[in-house]
């Protein structure tokens, strides 16, 4: 320790919290399939009385899309550089197991 700066394993912790975002976050992948098989059934029965089906319509379509917002929620708080505590983000978008840390470099995933 020096100068109050504990120097901490960045790819033991980074690799820690993507077990705990996909620990959290896989329920929601789950809801979300579950809604989109919803929704396909949904689509091919015809003796559902209209009005049942919008509201079924509804309630899959809303359950895929709250899933999915939860989900990158949960991905946004776990998985973050140890290091700078930023989310690894590069102009292709956001990588969920990245080499290294596009803000500052350091190493999330072991070699």
């Amino acid at each position: 320790m020096e100068d109050g700066f504990v120097q901490i394993d960045t790819v033991a912790e980074y690799q820690r919290r993507s077990k705990l975002a996909s620990k959290y976050g896989y329920p929601f992948v789950v809801m979300t399939a579950l809604s989109v098989i919803g929704l396909i059934v949904l689509m091919n029965v015809d003796s559902i009385d209209p009005v049942m089906r919008g509201n079924l319509f509804f309630a899959a379509v809303f359950g895929v899309f709250l899933s999915m917002i939860v989900f990158f929620l949960i991905q946004s708080k776990y998985n973050r550089c140890p290091n700078c505590e930023q989310t690894p983000i590069t102009s292709r978008g956001a990588e969920l197991d990245p080499a290294a840390c596009p803000k500052c470099g350091a190493r999330l995933r072991p070699y």
